[in-house]
C-alpha cells in the first residue's frame, strides 16, 4: 500500500481500486490462529478477550484494571512475589 501511495505514474482511480481490492481480499481471508494460550488467570483472559474484540481501545491500565476487576499495578506486584 505505501509503494502505492508514492507511485506518481499511478492515478487517484487505480489507487483507489488497487486499495479496494486490498481491503476485499483482506477481508474474505481466513483467520490464522497464533497458537498463543490465553492466561489462566480470569482477570487476565477478561482483558485478553476484550483487546482482541477491541483491538485499537485507547483505554488505559488502570481503566483495564477497573473492568477486569484488578488493580492497575497488579501484573507488576505479582511478579514480584
Amino acid at each position: 500500500m505505501e509503494a502505492l501511495a508514492h507511485d506518481d505514474t499511478l492515478g487517484e482511480r487505480r489507487r483507489q481500486l488497487c486499495a479496494s481490492l486490498l481491503v476485499e481480499e483482506l477481508a474474505a481471508a481466513r483467520t490464522l490462529s497464533l497458537g498463543l494460550a490465553l492466561p489462566s488467570d480470569r482477570r487476565l483472559q477478561a482483558l485478553c478477550h476484550a483487546l482482541m474484540e477491541d483491538p485499537g481501545s485507547t483505554l488505559t491500565l488502570s481503566e483495564w484494571a477497573a473492568r477486569t476487576g484488578a488493580r492497575a499495578r497488579w501484573r507488576a506486584c505479582s511478579k514480584a512475589s
